[in-house]
């Protein structure tokens, strides 16, 4: 979900899933994490089309020690936001 805070600035609250094979130390289950990001983005373009970059902090701590670090950065695009 995005909320336009100015013309360029945006908030951006998500929630995901990941699931992957654990095949580390010779475990063979598969984990699931569900886990909620929020964060902030810019847009800049012309028209009805932008391109966005945005900054999500990862909510989850288990997630976070997973992968070594608390964000993810996003690049992409959008039309009519």
């Amino acid at each position: 979900t995005r909320f336009k805070i100015t013309e360029n600035l945006f908030a951006h609250l998500e929630y995901s899933v990941l699931s992957f094979d654990n095949d580390w130390f010779f475990q063979e289950e598969r984990r699931t994490f569900n886990y909620p990001l929020f964060g902030g983005g810019y847009a800049s373009g012309f028209g009805k089309w932008k391109s966005t970059i945005q900054l999500l902090f990862i909510a989850s701590e288990e997630v976070r020690e997973l992968g070594q670090y608390p964000i993810e950065f996003w690049f992409g695009f959008s039309r009519n936001f």
